[in-house]
C-alpha cells in the first residue's frame, strides 16, 4: 500500500502565515482609528469655528456694522468663554497669531450670539468637553486683526502641523 503526504511542509505554513500578517498589517493601517476620531475632532473644529465667524458676521450685519460685543480690541488674541464674568488661573488658549505663539487670559463672552439665533449653542472643544464646560471655556479664540476683519481658530488640534482658523 502507497502512503500519501497530504500535510503542508514547514515552508508552505511559513509564507502562508506571512501572508497573513502582511494582510492584517495593511488592514490596521488603513483602518487607524486614533487618526479616524482625530480627523473627526478637527471636522468638529471647522464646523465649530465656521459657524462662529458666520454668527458674528450676520450679527454684525444685521446690527448696521456694530459688532456682538464692544469690548473686542484690535490684535489682541481672546479665548471665548461660555458666560461673562469668567476668571481664570494660568493660561486659557495657545494659539498662533503671525506665525507666533501667542498665549492668552483674554476672554470674550459671545453667549449673545445665541441669546439672539445666530448659534444654537456656543461650541465646546470635541476631545474634553466637560473640563472645557466646568472651566467656563470653549477651547476656542478670537482675534480682530483689523476693524473689518475677525480670526476664529481652535486651540487644540490633531496633527502637528495643522492650525485650524477661519478669516472673516
Amino acid at each position: 500500500m502507497k502512503k500519501s503526504n497530504i500535510g503542508f511542509t514547514l515552508i508552505e505554513l511559513i509564507i502562508v502565515i506571512a501572508v497573513i500578517s502582511i494582510l492584517a498589517a495593511i488592514a490596521f493601517v488603513a483602518v487607524n482609528p486614533a487618526k479616524r476620531i482625530g480627523d473627526a475632532n478637527n471636522d468638529q473644529r471647522w464646523a465649530d469655528i465656521t459657524a462662529v465667524a458666520e454668527a458674528w458676521q450676520k450679527a454684525t450685519v444685521d446690527s448696521n456694522g456694530l459688532t456682538p460685543s464692544s469690548t473686542v480690541e484690535e490684535g489682541v488674541v481672546y479665548a471665548i468663554a461660555i458666560g461673562s464674568g469668567q476668571t481664570f488661573d494660568g493660561n486659557l488658549c495657545e494659539a498662533e497669531e503671525d506665525d507666533v505663539p501667542v498665549v492668552t487670559t483674554a476672554m470674550i463672552d459671545l453667549t449673545s450670539l445665541t441669546d439672539d439665533g445666530y448659534l444654537g449653542l456656543l461650541p465646546v472643544e470635541p476631545t474634553d468637553t466637560v473640563a472645557f464646560v466646568a472651566e467656563g471655556q470653549t477651547g476656542y479664540y478670537f482675534v480682530r486683526p483689523s476693524s473689518n476683519i475677525i480670526k476664529v481658530g481652535a486651540c487644540e488640534t490633531y496633527g502637528e502641523d495643522e492650525e485650524i482658523f477661519v478669516t472673516r
